[in-house]
């Protein structure tokens, strides 16, 4: 495999298809008589189309693996990983009280059209991220960076600090899973895959008609997708831009900003990126059974961390001083500012490893080698009519349209 920063050119026996007829290949009718090799070429070819058309330099490489039955797939570097079970086998395996149960898993074939998409977004995500592509959306990618794998200090609740997690894997009691679903990666990621599968089932739909899988993958996004999760999470915070306010807590604690946000928010965030943060230092092997879809990351260290600081500093003085609306006074104000908090920040971390509180480069063995996102099991992306698709997410301002994937 060739490619930069390990993404790489897949040929797959579906290259000549024209888009019409790969989607074709994912009717119920098509997809129960592929075995294994040729679902995974499929798989493949549209991970392929879907990188080249976001602009990803090269694609990731996707793989059937024994992953957990909660876990449909996950994204680590150049590797998409999805469920050989659901996806090859077409069962669901639960273990129950020592009991083996196996349900069958009626709309594999749009489940797993839906989980590549989302995992390949998680991949263009990296790639503007790391910088190797550009995001036309500075203030996507000032979220984007605001929730990769990194750690800030957070109130302990005792009048102390304690390390929290930037990423968050939904391990606070009712509200954790709403903010690990509507954190800015996770967000655009449920919201662009369902969007683009439910695109694909209508053009199918018009032209073949609906078979069962079809209408039990829209009966699950009806139930439990993006539109009525997002009104869940409205209810339970109170607040009609809950994800907005999320995702800005996240902001000012990476960037060390003073956004006004809600504080009941703000609280829960944070008490989030403590649990977070905790789950994600255990050993591996604790993690099983908790993930949905989503990526894979690599702890950071403080060393790593000052210098991804350092170069966010950076990277905000270059866009700021490019930005006619802000004057040179404005420019300079605050980015010293910025780099004020970025230096009182790196005096807390230092203090708080001193104390023994967090890791860094000579504690690695402390840390697990990968960690995954998770969430209250695997869960449905949907499509949203109100704030839920037009929040700071994909399509509705410079980052993924609709038309960045197959037709």
């Amino acid at each position: 495999m060739s490619g930069n920063k390990g993404y790489g050119v897949h040929p797959t026996v579906y290259g000549n298809l024209s888009d019409k007829d790969l989607c074709a290949l994912y009717l119920e009718s098509s997809w129960s008589k592929m075995d294994e090799s040729s679902r995974q070429q499929l798989l493949q070819e549209t991970v392929n189309r879907s990188a080249a058309a976001k602009g990803e330099l090269g694609a990731c490489e996707v793989r059937f693996a024994d992953l957990d039955s909660s876990t449909l797939g996950q994204q680590s570097g150049n590797v998409i990983e999805i469920n050989r079970d659901v996806f090859a086998k077409d069962v669901y395996t639960h273990n129950y009280n020592g009991h083996i149960i196996q349900e069958k898993a009626v709309d594999s074939n749009m489940r797993a059209l839906e989980t590549v998409l989302h995992e390949d977004i998680h991949a263009w995500q990296n790639q503007c991220i790391n910088g190797t592509i550009q995001c036309s959306d500075p203030n996507l990618l000032t979220e984007y960076k605001a929730n990769n794998f990194t750690i800030s200090l957070v109130p302990d609740g005792k009048g102390g600090q304690q390390p929290g997690s930037h990423y968050l894997n939904g391990k606070t009691v009712k509200t954790g899973y709403y903010m690990y679903y509507f954190q800015s990666t996770e967000r655009d990621a449920h919201l662009y895959s369902e969007r683009q599968t439910l695109q694909i089932i209508n053009n199918l739909q018009q032209k073949y008609g609906a078979d069962k899988s079809i209408l039990t993958y829209q009966k699950n996004v009806s139930l439990n997708g993006y539109h009525t999760t997002y009104r869940q999470g409205q209810a339970l915070f109170g607040n009609n831009n809950f994800d907005k306010e999320i995702n800005q807590v996240l902001v000012n604690q990476y960037y060390g900003t003073n956004v006004a946000v809600d504080p009941k928010i703000q609280s829960a965030v944070q008490k989030e990126m403590a649990a977070s943060y905790q789950f994600q230092i255990r050993p591996s092997v604790d993690h099983k059974g908790e993930k949905a879809m989503g990526k894979n990351y690599t702890p950071v260290t403080i060393e790593d961390y000052d210098n991804s600081m350092r170069s966010t500093v950076n990277a905000f003085y270059e866009h700021a001083k490019n930005d006619p609306s802000m004057s040179h006074e404005e420019v300079v104000a605050q980015t010293s500012q910025m780099a004020e908090n970025y230096l009182n920040t790196m005096d807390e971390l230092q203090t708080a490893h001193e104390n023994g509180e967090i890791a860094s480069v000579n504690d690695n063995e402390a840390m697990a080698e990968t960690t995954s996102d998770a969430g209250a099991g695997v869960s449905d992306s949907g499509l949203g009519d109100d704030g839920g698709s037009g929040n700071g997410g994909l399509g509705d301002d410079g980052g993924v349209g609709d038309d960045g994937g197959l037709e």
